[in-house]
């Protein structure tokens, strides 16, 4: 039987890292924890399509009941079309205590994605872990923890 190690704000917080795939459009490409209701996935979706790059965009959902702070972004990929590869950093949080200097950790880790070369690639590649390690640091600033122990 598994024990939650968080706090009790904690389990009401996820960082989720959505990628654009020209032909599937939005996927979900990490969520920090794993498990998030794949309502909140989907709606999501919705908030990413309407988006624009370089902006940060606040969505507050009534079914589930749910909060979102998302950073849209682009990065340089230039074995894809246009050169570019779209991405969004999203905070979800069911509960309503924001987390301290959230937007500024947020930005802090766009910038971060972008300066690395060829993040991109770590999208495609199980075996590179440069962006899954960036966003497990930004969790651990916003006060969510990745797993839960025995």
């Amino acid at each position: 039987m598994f024990k939650d190690i968080w706090v009790e704000n904690m389990i009401n917080r996820y960082l989720l890292f959505t990628v654009f795939d020209p032909r599937q459009g939005p996927t979900l490409h990490q969520s920090i924890p794993k498990g998030i209701d794949q309502r909140v996935v989907n709606t999501l979706k919705d908030v990413f399509e309407m988006s624009g790059p370089g902006y940060f965009y606040y969505a507050s959902v009534h079914e589930p009941s749910f909060n979102s702070f998302n950073h849209y972004f682009e990065v340089y990929a230039p074995e894809m079309k246009g050169e570019t590869m779209t991405m969004m950093l999203t905070l979800v949080m069911f509960d309503k205590k924001e987390p301290k200097n959230f937007r500024t950790l947020m930005r802090d880790c766009v910038l971060r994605i972008k300066e690395e070369p060829n993040i991109h690639k770590a999208v495609f590649d199980p075996l590179d872990h440069r962006l899954t390690e960036i966003l497990e640091a930004v969790a651990r600033r916003l006060g969510i923890q990745r797993h839960v122990v025995a």
